[in-house]
């Protein structure tokens, strides 16, 4: 990311791939906090960065926040086949989550 400097396109696929690597570490918070910035710095325009964080939202059982990156996604324009595809599929397991009951809290 230093490197980068105000490089944007390079710093937005900076996060993106620091984002996935604490998702695959569960260090969910820090992987939503860079794909947040990787999508604001892409007015929210790059696929990868809108993929990222509805992930991570939906791991952090924001599904109604990945549901609105998503469809601000879908307008994105010039999108492939594979990222309609793969943004879709995302959208229907968020929208699944939201709809699961939240777990009861236990009040001791």
């Amino acid at each position: 990311l230093e490197k980068a400097g105000t490089n944007i396109s390079a710093r937005i696929i900076n996060l993106c791939n620091r984002s996935a690597c604490h998702f695959q570490l569960e260090d969910y918070e820090s992987a939503m906090t860079d794909a947040l910035q990787a999508w604001q710095l892409s007015e929210e325009s790059n696929v990868k960065a809108a993929y990222r964080l509805s992930k991570t939202y939906v791991a952090l059982e924001e599904s109604d926040k990945a549901v609105r990156v998503l469809n601000t996604a879908l307008t994105i324009p010039d999108l492939s086949l594979k990222e309609i595809e793969s943004l879709n599929d995302l959208l229907q397991q968020a929208r699944q989550k939201a709809l699961e009951p939240s777990p009861a809290l236990e009040c001791t």
